[in-house]
């Protein structure tokens, strides 16, 4: 059970609501955006999911660094830290041991003993995986029955660790391509003029671009670079109190219609309500 955090945590990017951090410790996520840089481990099974910018994650006495879609599971006890590559953020999934231990030996019963001797274990998620996991964690929090909380607790770990199984992944698996594009993304998601940035970092017409693009995130151009700019306006809307106007226009978007549209299709809410919603959960 999760009776206290590591002082190196920052408690104000806590995302629970008070009833479960009362009810139940066994299954806590947060969006953090701070530094954590250094070294700490903790009692539990922490699963850090990449949502948008670089982070160089120390651990083991190994430094990789981590992009948007990847992410990695840590066992109790591994020290690790990140630093961040400008503007960063990832969610952070923490597990209790017994909760982790349980939905292991529902899939198999080797699993655990496993997981504990690698200490470490990357793997891949989609940006329409990461928005699904975002809309159960929202759905989750709002669950006031305690026997339907725990049912969803091992729904939702089961599903990470099927993905931490069903796309393993090694630091060589970024090929330079899309790691440059992401760097690029990051530096310019913000502009209007970004597809023709990209273009001239790569020298391609738009068609070739487009089509290279598609094939190696499984999304359009635009559908990244809307998603990276969304994710960065609910960060903002969190983070500082500018106007949901202001946070539209400060990503790239035009127009405020369009931006709150694209909001609710991925978190499934309206940018007020999600402002409101963190506030009153922080």
């Amino acid at each position: 059970m999760f009776q206290k955090y590591d002082n190196n945590y920052n408690k104000k990017n806590l995302l629970s609501v008070k009833k479960l951090t009362i009810k139940n410790h066994s299954f806590i996520s947060r969006l953090t955006v701070s530094q954590d840089e250094e070294l700490h481990s903790h009692e539990f099974f922490e699963i850090v999911l990449i949502r948008y910018g670089s982070i160089t994650h120390s651990v083991k006495g190994e430094k990789y660094v981590m992009n948007i879609g990847d992410a990695c599971m840590i066992a109790p006890g591994i020290q690790h830290s990140f630093i961040r590559n400008g503007e960063c953020a990832h969610r952070d999934v923490l597990i209790s041991g017994s909760l982790f231990k349980k939905t292991c030996d529902f899939l198999n019963i080797d699993l655990y003993g496993k997981l504990l001797d690698e200490g470490i274990f990357k793997f891949s998620i989609s940006i329409d995986q990461i928005k699904n996991f975002e809309k159960e964690y929202s759905s989750f929090i709002e669950i006031d029955d305690e026997n339907a909380i725990k049912i969803r607790m091992k729904t939702i770990c089961c599903q990470l660790l099927c993905l931490s199984y069903t796309n393993p992944q090694s630091v060589a698996d970024i090929d330079t391509f899309k790691s440059n594009c992401i760097t690029v993304i990051n530096e310019a998601y913000n502009k209007k003029n970004v597809v023709d940035i990209l273009l001239n970092e790569f020298g391609y017409t738009q068609g070739h671009f487009c089509k290279k693009f598609k094939k190696s995130f499984n999304v359009t151009l635009i559908e990244y670079i809307n998603r990276r700019r969304i994710i960065s306006a609910a960060s903002t809307l969190v983070l500082t109190n500018d106007s949901i106007e202001e946070c539209c226009r400060s990503v790239g978007f035009e127009s405020l219609p369009h931006f709150i549209k694209l909001f609710k299709q991925h978190y499934g809410t309206t940018p007020a309500k999600y402002r409101r919603d963190y506030k009153l959960n922080s």
